[in-house]
């Protein structure tokens, strides 16, 4: 269940940062300024980190693989710089955000893997 929430979180985090440049025509609306103001940006990362924080190490205890958690720690970091890097934000989010879209993946195969009955 975290992993599949930290997924959505994630796919969520990416599909605003490429909407990102249709939202110029809203932009003016409060949805708009709710949508692309820094604290959304600031508030999801937030979340995705928490999340992956949460699901990952327990992940990692129970099937003993490290890539989940080595992915998500590259992909968080890439969100993190993107919070300070306005040049590379796009990139960055983008790239991070399916890194730790793969990273939950990986951990919610490995561990349903590792025990069938349990999801």
């Amino acid at each position: 269940m975290k992993d599949k929430l930290a997924i959505f979180f994630s796919a969520f985090c990416l599909v605003h940062c490429i909407v990102l440049p249709a939202g110029f025509l809203i932009s003016t609306s409060i949805l708009g300024q709710f949508l692309f103001s820094e604290r959304i940006h600031q508030g999801l990362f937030l979340v995705i980190a928490a999340l992956a924080l949460w699901a990952l190490p327990q992940g990692l205890r129970q099937h003993h693989q490290p890539l989940p958690l080595l992915l998500a720690l590259i992909g968080l970091s890439l969100l993190g710089t993107a919070l300070f890097v306005p040049s590379l934000e796009v990139l960055f989010s983008v790239v991070g955000s399916l890194l730790l879209m793969a990273a939950h993946l990986r951990n919610f195969w490995l561990l349903k893997k590792a025990k069938p009955l349990c999801v």
